[in-house]
């Protein structure tokens, strides 16, 4: 599938086979685990490193995540009968599966009890906790859901709507006003703390959908112009938009750092996923992985073929009884167990057929 996995070589059809992809699947998944694991915590560094490294590149996973599987479901949507049904069924059953997995692991552990909050009716936090995927890493596939639909409705809303003339400035139009949203809000919101945001999570909360529209947006305008093959170092307007991307993504960065940074807290005044550099960095990332590539080594085909089991599995390893332990404190080596740990358990798993697809 593509949301987070890559076709083997046999079955792949041409739009699955940009090997510039698996590069990003591998790579971020494995930055994701790092981010969860706080891999350089005990290792000493200045503030602002730690800063740049977990914020400005682990926080773009995420993102990139959005952005591949958005591409391509922009790039198929024409192709393909049915293919939002199909897309649909693949992420509702990935979603459903992991949030079930992961509410009764949480009360085996005797950590947050899910059901209770089910049981009572409490319908604000249920319905925080559809939507966050009981607060686990399963909010990404609501959030795709979400936005899955969406793309398809903009879809045809450009089709049946728009000029073809018309489509790019329209696009660039909802981009700039969904960014502008996505930041402005929270900011309108903050008080004199800097934490009035966390008031309203259905806007704010790093799981919520509305972070993530931009995505729309981007891997939209990033489809288009891949299908028109224009995503190439022999266009001039390419290169210029690839210095525009990366001048932005930088400017944005040392902006957001300079005026919406707390060092006293040691977090930004934003949610971590309400920040234009991350559309910035994710987008020139995307532009770039679409550029030819050289033949992917196996070890990059390994890691990209388990990416959504990492993605998936890492936090029950990490929360294991394994890691309850004052002798696998030091961050890096956690980092690396439960990596090691994550890859090992997902080979296996990948040979159960039953459950194969879902890891």
């Amino acid at each position: 599938m593509t949301i987070l996995v890559s076709q083997s070589s046999k079955s792949a059809k041409p739009l699955d086979r940009i090997n510039g992809f698996d590069y990003l699947r591998a790579i971020f998944s494995m930055l994701v685990v790092f981010w969860h694991t706080n891999a350089l915590n005990s290792i000493t560094f200045s503030d602002r490193i730690h800063l740049v490294i977990y914020y400005s590149f682990a926080l773009l996973a995420v993102p990139v995540f959005f952005q591949i599987s958005l591409f391509l479901f922009h790039l198929k949507w024409e192709s393909k009968k049915n293919y939002l049904k199909y897309r649909l069924k693949k992420l509702t059953t990935l979603y459903i599966v992991w949030v079930s997995i992961w509410i009764l692991f949480s009360y085996a552990n005797r950590d947050i009890n899910f059901l209770t909050i089910i049981i009572q009716g409490n319908w604000e936090e249920t319905l925080f906790l559809i939507i966050s995927g009981a607060y686990s890493v399963s909010f990404f596939f609501f959030s795709l859901i979400a936005l899955t639909i969406a793309s398809h409705f903009y879809q045809f809303f450009t089709v049946l709507k728009l000029k073809q003339i018309e489509v790019e400035k329209v696009t660039y139009g909802f981009l700039t006003i969904s960014g502008a949203l996505m930041v402005g809000i929270p900011i309108l919101t903050l008080n004199t703390e800097g934490t009035s945001f966390l008031r309203y999570p259905l806007l704010m909360e790093y799981w919520s959908p509305i972070n993530f529209i931009p995505y729309i947006f981007t891997s939209f305008l990033i489809a288009n112009e891949f299908k028109q093959k224009k995503v190439t170092f022999k266009d001039p307007k390419f290169k210029l938009k690839i210095a525009f991307l990366g001048f932005c993504f930088l400017v944005a960065t040392v902006t957001e750092y300079h005026y919406l940074y707390d060092p006293e807290m040691w977090r930004y005044l934003l949610p971590p996923y309400n920040r234009v550099s991350l559309v910035f960095g994710s987008s020139l990332i995307l532009y770039l992985s679409l550029l030819p590539q050289p033949s992917v080594p196996q070890i990059i085909k390994c890691l990209s073929d388990l990416s959504l089991g990492i993605f998936c599995i890492h936090s029950y390893v990490s929360y294991s009884f394994l890691f309850n332990t004052s002798a696998l404190s030091h961050s890096v080596i956690k980092f690396l167990l439960v990596l090691g740990l994550t890859i090992s358990l997902v080979t296996v798993l990948k040979k159960v057929s039953l459950i194969k697809h879902i890891v």
